[in-house]
């Protein structure tokens, strides 16, 4: 396949569904017009409302089966100590992290920390040479490995889940409070809130992202079509109070991002909103 769903604004979701779709500028803007109806104001409450799309209809008008891309940008919230990091050594989970060299690891370093892997692989922490362990922190490191992001852009600014999470890891500011010591104040002062967009193939995602157990590619194609069309019309309309998706990318455990998937890193200051 080799085509590409780029969801960082509205220009890229354009040119990536006309690509995929293999249709016309005015084809697409004529799809998008005539389903402007689906927003619409609420006379009692007077906020908008969207009749959401079956993919069926989506494939009737275009006469398309099955959709021609098999990978995606995904949007990363990440408060980087040093850019250089993503771009040398790409995006790691947690037990990565731990087995390599990094400004992480340099950064707990100047305050007594060490992170490192047990015998079997398991990630820790220890402060001044006795394991930090609490029940987030085991959950976190046996179950809660993967990569994760978000699939527009401006979810990274908009997210409410993840205003802690942009200006400091959730992780460090936890072992933070378990041994007594302002590690988020002191990443804060250090780190600059990025967001990192990246390359996925779509057979990387996890089928949580769906919200299912069970999701073949072709069932993900669909899923982020749907979202990538509904995000041209509500823009279209220019419906900005309409309350949009932010819909997040969960990557399967281990996969993960090497340097050259990494397509941006862009300030928080400097991402556009939708």
């Amino acid at each position: 396949m080799g085509h590409l769903l780029n969801c960082t604004n509205y220009e890229s979701v354009f040119k990536s569904i006309k690509t995929i779709f293999g249709v016309s500028h005015n084809s697409l803007i004529d799809f998008i017009k005539l389903n402007e109806y689906r927003i619409k104001l609420r006379r009692d409450f007077g906020y908008p409302i969207f009749e959401r799309f079956e993919i069926s209809e989506i494939k009737d008008y275009f006469k398309i089966d099955v959709f021609n891309y098999d990978e995606i940008i995904v949007h990363h919230a990440a408060s980087l100590l040093e850019n250089s990091t993503h771009l040398e050594q790409g995006i790691y989970n947690l037990k990565r992290l731990a087995e390599t060299h990094n400004s992480f690891k340099l950064f707990l370093s100047n305050y007594g920390i060490t992170y490192d892997t047990d015998r079997v692989g398991t990630p820790y922490f220890a402060y001044n040479g006795n394991k930090v362990t609490s029940p987030y922190l085991e959950s976190r490191f046996k179950k809660d490995r993967c990569i994760n992001g978000f699939l527009f852009s401006y979810s990274v600014l908009e997210d409410t889940n993840i205003k802690d999470l942009k200006y400091c890891p959730e992780i460090v500011a936890h072992l933070g409070r378990e041994i007594g010591i302002d590690l988020r104040r002191e990443w804060i002062e250090q780190s600059n809130p990025c967001s990192v967009s990246f390359k996925v193939k779509l057979r990387e995602i996890d089928n949580s992202t769906l919200n299912t157990s069970v999701a073949d590619n072709k069932a993900k194609q669909e899923y982020f079509i749907k979202l990538a069309i509904e995000y041209l019309i509500i823009d279209e309309v220019m419906i900005y109070q309409y309350p949009k998706d932010n819909p997040m990318v969960f990557l399967k455990e281990e996969i993960q991002i090497s340097p050259e998937r990494i397509v941006n890193i862009v300030p928080l200051s400097e991402l556009e909103s939708f």
